[in-house]
């Protein structure tokens, strides 16, 4: 599990410190202080494969735009803004810009993304290093990429990126990377907490996804339940239920990832799965709230807390609302042993950087009863 974390000019953050994480941890602040930008830094911090990773943090914020550039079509080329992943985005060639992202438990683990002028194009791009594991990749302006490394072949079949949900409840960029998480679990006994939690909602027996009739590429959930004969659309049964189909199944993923790095086999350099097994095993939620109502947010965390615990993964969700907040604050005061904790991220006095405050369990009654500002 990760103990702290460290972030140097990157986005919202000149640089952050985090000394203490916890088993579930809930960040709070303001609009525009740097809550999605932490998951994100995780997100990097945990993927097999930077380069992709980077490419739809990109994608996901829009930061993309048409260069002069055309293809041999005839259509313009992507231009993606590297310049906005850094603080300022201060990247001009002459400075050593350089974003700096450590997370820590045991060991220490570094990911260092460093700009650099392409002498052939003049082309921006970054070079990215993934310590310990000795993975140098190159991400280019126009979301092509290279890597260079030293682990063997075999390595190819380990999941990507590891599990995130954003703040829609579903889009196709999620249900795409809900049906894989599905297919991932659904042989193994992961798919029955899934499925308990759901048939506390309603009298489900089983989670099908077929495909789209609107796009074949894509496949949607559907459900089988005692109640109908064909099986009815998950979104049907409302987004508060969607949305905890999709918690629960990014949980269970998070622990097939670190199943998939142990069992990795030997082979020339480092050993992952010796390590940064902790790197594999977190699950990032953006609104962590969405679709859910405000009477069930204390149920929602003590299922947090227990699959947390029992699966042995770490969780990192972001929340505006008050409401979910004092249903964090209730859950942890009835487990004994949730080890729970509120980050909130506030703006430094007279300072152009983001600082962190934690409160942990024993002060989040102080933080419910003086009503904390989470927006």
């Amino acid at each position: 599990m990760l103990t702290s974390l460290e972030i140097k000019n990157f986005r919202a953050f000149s640089h952050l410190v985090i000394e203490r994480l916890g088993r579930v941890n809930l960040i709070v602040g303001k609009n525009n202080v740097g809550k999605t930008t932490l998951l994100e830094a995780l997100q990097i911090c945990g993927s097999t494969s930077v380069p992709s990773t980077i490419r739809s943090i990109l994608e996901a914020r829009s930061e993309v735009r048409s260069s002069a550039d055309l293809t041999p079509a005839g259509e313009s080329r992507p231009k993606f803004v590297i310049s906005s992943l850094f603080h300022g985005r201060d990247v001009w060639p002459n400075n050593e810009a350089s974003i700096g992202v450590r997370a820590v438990d045991a060991d220490i683990y570094e990911w260092l993304f460093e700009t650099q002028i392409v002498d052939q194009t003049g082309d921006r791009c970054l070079t990215v290093d993934l310590n310990p594991i000795g993975r140098r990749s190159v991400f280019f302006s126009d979301g092509s990429a290279k890597t260079a490394d030293n682990l063997p072949e075999e390595w190819s079949f380990l999941p990507v990126n590891p599990p995130i949900l954003l703040g829609e409840i579903s889009n196709q960029e999620t249900e795409s990377l809900v049906a894989t998480w599905w297919d991932a679990t659904w042989l193994s006994d992961g798919k029955v907490p899934v499925l308990n939690l759901l048939k506390s909602l309603a009298p489900v027996r089983d989670v099908i996804f077929v495909r789209d009739p609107f796009d074949s590429t894509m496949r949607i959930a559907r459900v089988q339940t005692e109640n109908f004969k064909d099986p009815i659309p998950l979104a049907s049964m409302g987004g508060g239920a969607t949305r905890l189909f999709h918690i629960a199944l990014a949980m269970e993923f998070a622990r097939h990832r670190v199943s998939r790095i142990e069992e990795a086999p030997e082979g020339p350099g480092p050993r992952l799965s010796l390590g940064s097994r902790d790197l594999y095993s977190f699950v990032l939620i953006d609104e962590v709230d969405t679709g859910i109502h405000h009477t069930m947010h204390r149920d929602l965390w003590r299922f947090i807390f227990q699959a947390a615990r029992s699966l042995d993964v770490q969780i990192f969700a972001t929340t505006h609302s008050l409401d979910c907040l004092r249903g964090f604050a209730e859950a942890a005061a009835e487990d004994e042993e949730a080890d729970a904790q509120v980050i909130r991220l506030e703006r430094v006095e007279g300072e152009n950087q983001t600082g962190a405050v934690v409160i942990d369990r024993e002060g989040l009654p102080i933080v419910i009863r003086d009503s904390i500002e989470v927006r």
